[in-house]
């Protein structure tokens, strides 16, 4: 589901110490990746008291928040900065009063302070801390501890001379403890954890330096989530891939769309133009059990029972069908004259895949194992109560290869069976599986998508990543659930995506083109946006294999920075030259 931010309309509440603040306005909102610095500038209400009011506020615990009223009538902050005043207030125009604070939260000071301190083991396998700031090293100089320890409750290496080599997991979880950082880093992508550092990371610097030095050769962001609950603003921070946070669904002006929220594009350095890579491959298989139609012209009912008997009816073909043909009717061959069996089968909604048409498939083993690990034929049961009680035709059927039909091929049918056809109360039912004709697929994009768009790269990969499930309307689901029966359920989604992504790195070298950032101007204000968002157009989607709308990820317009202004003068009734909230928009591809 793609999230969409709060609307412009939006505007943050200053709160002093938990409690709103009338006397400041939020006027501009700055956040800046890729670890996600924040700071804002606020107005200050005209007033002889202004200097004390500061003074006091200069102590105080200070946030910027919009509250949203939820269904049952609580309200909820997202809060956009947590922090304090830096220093005191500032004349913005000349011979005017118009005056404002800078407000930068808590993380972003604490950025710019060194770690104080590194941990060591001695040689005889002891630790020890030391004030002086140290260095990760890389190649044969690499210093990394052989063991963990327990430091500041987290257990990571420590610095050893002569020791191992500094990965992306390792390094960070041990910045994390010696810094106090709380961040996490469950996101970190499996291939890129266990990479060998490519530059040494020198702890004497800001620890925003450092965090900086690991995380940019390998595409990472620290993204956070700020809320206050229970009047205490909780603080997430997490270390993510860039090219994988949320998708933000915005339109922006084109020939089909004259009104968009976003007003200007600028494109200030050389880039690729932009191209959707796509992997397709074969859609879901997926097991149930399926209720199947008559598959024969009703007016040859009524018949005697010799005559739907092969060996005693020389002119069985022409009722050769009769009783014996059993169809889903996917395909709507007998929705018409003369069967008239309704509508057809709905493998759209049956694959979840609404623009699938009917069409003729073919009836597939069960994904349901038998004993010796393999998936069982199609099973074909009857009833001869309308469908109260079910067991396995006992005789010979023909599983057809060209539709999803069965047909009861022996030389007479089951006297109790015929005869509970023959007054309409037979039923037949099959279990198996059925491939879905949609295939599953993922799009990323490369490049620049709003400096030119390039034919697209289509990878078809067959068979080659699997896609199968038991439906809840299987015989079998219970006892799968119940642990009772195993089945050959695989969902390779993220072997898939990997795999993509893996074709998109692999041919970045191979493009000669400077990286691309684009700056994007907003109608409104949204400062519910924040670094590592990505953006894609919601006038250029595509669907997935699902129906759904699709949003557009792998390395599309990733929100690097991001500055929400708004209309200043709300104190002295003066309105400023920019009387409209507006957002500029930094992103890159």
């Amino acid at each position: 589901m793609t999230p969409t931010p709060a609307g412009p309309e939006a505007r943050p509440v200053v709160l002093i110490d938990g409690v709103p603040e009338p006397r400041l306005s939020a006027r501009e909102l700055r956040m800046t990746g890729p670890i996600d610095r924040r700071s804002a500038t606020l107005d200050v209400v005209p007033s002889s008291d202004r200097g004390k009011l500061i003074d006091h506020w200069v102590n105080s615990d200070i946030a910027l928040a919009i509250p949203n009223r939820l269904v049952d009538e609580t309200i909820r902050w997202s809060v956009l900065l947590h922090g304090r005043l830096n220093g005191g207030e500032i004349t913005l125009s000349a011979g005017a009063d118009d005056h404002a604070v800078e407000l930068v939260d808590h993380w972003t000071l604490s950025l710019d302070k060194p770690v104080r301190a590194a941990w060591w083991q001695t040689s005889g396998g002891l630790l020890f801390d030391d004030a002086r700031p140290a260095v990760m090293k890389i190649g044969d100089d690499a210093n990394r501890s052989e063991q963990t320890w327990e430091i500041g409750g987290q257990t990571v290496h420590v610095f050893q001379g002569n020791g191992q080599q500094w990965t992306i997991i390792t390094a960070l979880a041990s910045l994390n403890a010696m810094a106090s950082l709380a961040l996490s880093l469950k996101l970190i992508p499996s291939d890129i954890r266990d990479q060998p550092l490519t530059r040494a990371v020198d702890l004497g610097r800001s620890i925003g330096d450092t965090i900086s030095t690991i995380l940019e050769p390998f595409g990472l962001v620290v993204q956070r989530d700020l809320a206050r609950e229970s009047g205490v603003v909780i603080e997430k921070r997490t270390v993510r891939d860039a090219n994988h946070g949320r998708i933000i669904s915005l339109a922006w002006t084109d020939n089909q769309r004259p009104v968009g929220q976003v007003s200007r594009v600028d494109t200030n350095r050389p880039a690729e133009g932009g191209q959707q890579w796509i992997a397709r491959t074969n859609g879901w298989r997926v097991e149930s059990t399926f209720d199947m139609v008559k598959g024969w012209d009703p007016s040859l009912e009524g018949q005697p029972d010799a005559t739907y008997d092969k060996n005693n009816n020389p002119n069985f073909g022409t009722y050769a069908n009769v009783f014996r043909l059993w169809a889903l009717n996917e395909d709507g061959q007998l929705s018409g004259s003369p069967y008239n069996q309704g509508t057809p089968f709905d493998l759209g909604q049956f694959f979840g895949v609404a623009l699938i048409r009917p069409r003729a498939l073919r009836f597939l083993p069960t994904l349901t194992l038998d004993d010796t690990g393999d998936g069982r034929p199609p099973i074909v049961e009857i009833s001869n109560d309308a469908g109260v009680n079910w067991s396995v035709y006992p005789g010979a059927v023909v599983i057809s290869t060209g539709q999803a039909t069965v047909y009861l091929n022996d030389a007479a049918l089951p006297v109790s069976f015929l005869a509970a056809a023959k007054v309409g109360n037979a039923k037949v039912r099959v279990t198996a599986s059925l491939q879905s004709p949609a295939p599953v697929q993922l799009r990323r994009w490369s490049g620049n998508p709003f400096v030119g768009i390039k034919p697209a790269k289509v990878f078809e990969l067959g068979d080659a990543f699997r896609f199968q499930r038991v439906s809840p309307g299987s015989i079998h689901y219970n006892d799968l659930v119940a642990g009772q029966l195993a089945a050959d359920e695989i969902n390779q989604t993220n072997a898939l995506n990997d795999w993509l992504f893996g074709k998109i790195k692999r041919s970045a070298g191979t493009v000669e083109a400077q990286p691309g950032r684009t700056r994007l101007t907003l109608v409104g204000a949204w400062p519910l946006l924040r670094p590592g968002d990505q953006i894609i157009n919601t006038g250029n989607l595509d669907t997935d294999a699902a129906g759904r709308n699709e949003a557009v990820g792998g390395s599309g317009a990733v929100v690097r920075a991001l500055r929400c202004r708004w209309p200043n003068g709300i104190f002295t009734g003066r309105a400023s030259v920019n009387s409209s909230p507006q957002t500029v928009v930094e992103v890159s591809f």
